[in-house]
């Protein structure tokens, strides 16, 4: 099988993706990763460019895995550069986009107009956000849907790959509950990542897919996209967006490279909604940003004995997203409709004018 990962220099794919590649590589002797981005290198400058960050992530022997990688220069806002790329597609391929989410429709579009996306035994990742809103992830599904099938389409959220996140499936079904929480907090900035932070913002980062999918997880009867479906179809925003939604961004945030002077991309949120159980309304709060006073992942069940806190933190989920991509299991991956759902719920709170911003220190409570 060959993977080709596009976006190969973001810390994304060196942080998380290579190392778990690295890892199922010891027990796939058949696994060839092609690596593409815009640098101008070659397998050397790349190999020592990433084997930090494996070394970093436990790799133990980051040398053997580097030797079956192959790096392979691409412009992707170039047509001809994309039809070079296109060409390194084989007929058993998993593509990665670890990319802009800007960037994701012109080079779909490039690829499928190569006939690279027609072979039947070619998958597409996409990490999340999907789309900017439900009409933007409608307009993208329709252009992936025109050169490859839904079924060999895989809408990755990590979170759902996470075995802290599978052990929760289900567990607060049929519960007494009187309230939930779900904690996503960093105390890291936007590091170098202020081009796609200022693009994406909290809310479309890590609320509409690790947040909203931990909680479909946790009230859904079942495993499974319509399963978690059905429970975020029963969530909705708590009363007016004045009361129900704080939005912050950090001092300093404007000064980070990538981001612009007068943003208004939040860093911060805490989101009040409400959980339609057969018992009546639970009320459920979303806190999640970056630069905040604690490093928190956790989701909080309120029952009459008292709260239940349940770990979020995480192994190395990608393994087995890969793993189960390539064998075809969908299960642990995003529907459209969960995607759609996702959206319909946040759209008013991404909408113009959107509630008004404060400013917070670095290392705060927000």
């Amino acid at each position: 099988m060959r993977y080709l990962l596009l976006g190969a220099t973001g810390d994304l794919a060196r942080k998380k993706i290579l190392p778990a590649l690295a890892r199922l590589a010891t027990a796939d002797t058949e696994l060839e990763v092609v690596a593409s981005s815009r640098r101008p290198w070659g397998d050397a400058e790349y190999g020592a460019f990433v084997r930090p960050a494996l070394v970093a992530a436990g790799v133990a022997e980051p040398d053997a895995f580097l030797a079956r990688v192959r790096y392979a220069p691409a412009d992707h806002t170039e047509p001809a550069s994309l039809k070079a790329l296109a060409r390194e597609v084989a007929p058993q391929s998993l593509i990665h986009l670890s990319i802009q989410p800007s960037a994701y429709a012109p080079i779909i579009e490039a690829l499928g107009e190569t006939g690279a996306l027609g072979h039947e035994g070619v998958k597409l990742l996409i990490e999340k956000p999907f789309g900017r809103d439900e009409a933007s992830a409608r307009a993208l599904d329709a252009l992936i849907t025109r050169y490859l099938p839904e079924e060999r389409l895989y809408r990755i959220d990590h979170y759902l790959g996470k075995e802290s996140v599978r052990a929760l499936e289900g567990a607060l079904a049929g519960e007494a509950l009187t309230g939930v929480s779900v904690t996503l907090a960093e105390t890291l900035d936007a590091q170098g990542r202020g081009a796609f932070y200022d693009e994406t913002g909290v809310i479309r980062d890590v609320v509409q897919n690790h947040a909203l999918e931990v909680l479909a997880a946790s009230l859904a009867e079942g495993a499974g996209p319509e399963a978690r479906l059905a429970a975020l179809e029963k969530l909705s925003l708590a009363g007016p967006l004045e009361t129900g939604v704080r939005l912050g961004q950090y001092q300093g945030y404007r000064e980070t490279p990538g981001v612009a002077p007068d943003s208004k991309t939040p860093t911060a949120v805490e989101l009040a909604l409400s959980y339609a159980s057969a018992a009546g309304p639970i009320p459920v709060t979303i806190y999640a940003g970056k630069a905040l006073a604690e490093a928190r992942q956790e989701l909080v069940a309120e029952t009459p004995p008292g709260p239940r806190a349940f770990s979020l933190a995480g192994d190395h989920a990608y393994d087995r997203l890969i793993r189960e991509a390539a064998e075809g299991d969908r299960t642990h991956f995003p529907s459209l409709a969960e995607v759609l759902a996702a959206w319909q719920l946040l759209d008013p709170v991404l909408a113009p004018p959107t509630p008004s911003l404060a400013i917070y220190e670095p290392g705060s409570d927000f």
